[in-house]
């Protein structure tokens, strides 16, 4: 009998690209933050590394790699943790192959110096962006005014975390700019490119979860597959041009705001926005050229390609045809509102993934699991993972409301 082939997966967060690979008939060894029972479930080795919000530290992901031998692996498939630092994927190549985009890749589509002036070459719409001057001198020279209505953003940044309201911020990070506040609804694309055409996976709408210090911390995400926005074949267009300026490889996404009644209020009389705007329909906010969360939307149907299978073959520059799903699917992150102990014997619904192990400690505000649900249309797929969130929050808050009292090191509400 053939030996599965055996690939590394290594993310901030693993499950979701752990289950597709499994699906996929992969042996899995799993880097990641956080060793979820349902990651460990599924594979036999799983090494914790922590990261910050930076992602992963150079010297704590090389630890690991030497930990593990390598010589049996396909390569390394990842997942968010590397934005900030695409040096931890070169690091990485000296082990075993980045099955993926490259590091300078991620530095052209995360450091703010080189994608933006990029989007503009390629006449592709976004924000109107601000870029300060080396230093603390060429922040005062950007920062707008109290009440304007423009965002803080670092270079790198994922999950929405390190996104603020720009007058609220005081000093400003080596990699961050600012970003005109526009009004629409958030859009993803998610699709699979062989370094030179791409294919569509599929189109969702996202939301945000505010937390205590991160009002734009993403919430989850709908598939839109049914009903498309009308913006979808101008995503197509920036998914495709984008592609070939870049030479992108495997699972990729971009996120973009659609046009909202009042964001073109805000354009009026901005001379600073790029042209095509109005004919687009959107603003392109950023590229992810790694899988994104929305994987998750789109489970293993049989005889059909499967994501992970996509993905692989499209490193080797082989486009397959992407799955369809019949169904709508949503997805949701719960945050913990109070720190928390997990107690063990938690019998979790059969919704939820990325299940904390017994005796993690859950920090306020940080991720404690994420719901799934389907549905026939986005607007139910929505309304029950909204349904679903609001039920984990409560069960938590009761059922964790124990194990606190026997924690002298956690409160809750």
């Amino acid at each position: 009998m053939q030996a599965r082939p055996h690939v590394l997966i290594a993310a901030i967060s693993a499950r979701a690209l752990t289950q597709l690979a499994v699906v996929a008939g992969y042996r899995v060894t799993v880097i990641d933050a956080y060793a979820d029972e349902d990651t460990c479930a599924l594979v036999e080795q799983v090494l914790t590394v922590s990261c910050d919000e930076r992602g992963f530290e150079a010297a704590a992901f090389a630890a690991a790699l030497t930990q593990l031998d390598t010589s049996s692996m396909t390569g390394m498939v990842y997942g968010s943790g590397f934005e900030a630092r695409p040096e931890v994927l070169e690091l990485a190549q000296a082990f075993l192959a980045v099955l993926g985009n490259g590091a300078d890749v991620v530095r052209r589509c995360k450091q703010p110096q080189h994608f933006f002036p990029l989007l503009q070459t390629l006449d592709l719409p976004y924000p109107a962006t601000r870029l300060p001057e080396a230093g603390q001198e060429g922040w005062s020279t950007i920062k707008p005014a109290a009440g304007d209505a423009w965002l803080y953003k670092r270079g790198g940044g994922c999950g929405g975390l390190h996104v603020q309201p720009a007058d609220k911020v005081s000093s400003m990070a080596d990699d961050a700019y600012l970003q005109r506040k526009l009004a629409g609804r958030t859009l993803s694309l998610l699709f699979v490119a062989d370094g030179h055409d791409m294919q569509p996976v599929g189109v969702h709408a996202q939301w945000w979860s505010p937390g205590t210090h991160a009002p734009y911390r993403y919430g989850g995400a709908v598939s839109l597959n049914q009903e498309r926005p009308a913006c979808y074949p101008a995503l197509l267009q920036a998914a495709q041009t984008l592609t070939r300026a870049l030479g992108l490889r495997g699972l990729n996404g971009i996120d973009v705001i659609e046009h909202g009644p009042l964001a073109a209020e805000l354009e009026t009389g901005s001379g600073a926005f790029p042209q095509r705007q109005a004919e687009a329909g959107f603003h392109l906010l950023e590229l992810n050229p790694r899988p994104t969360a929305t994987v998750t939307l789109y489970p293993a149907q049989p005889g059909q390609s499967d994501l992970f299978s996509l993905h692989m073959a499209a490193c080797q520059g082989v486009l397959l045809t992407a799955p369809s799903c019949s169904a709508v699917h949503a997805h949701a992150v719960v945050y913990a509102v109070h720190a928390v102990t997990i107690p063990a014997g938690l019998h979790w619904p059969p919704w939820v993934s990325d299940i904390p192990s017994a005796g993690s400690c859950i920090a306020t505000d940080s991720p404690l699991c994420s719901v799934h649900a389907s549905a026939d249309d986005a607007a139910a797929a929505h309304a029950l993972v909204q349904q679903q969130l609001a039920e984990m929050q409560a069960w938590l808050h009761l059922g964790l409301s124990v194990a606190n009292d026997n924690n002298n090191d956690t409160e809750h509400d």
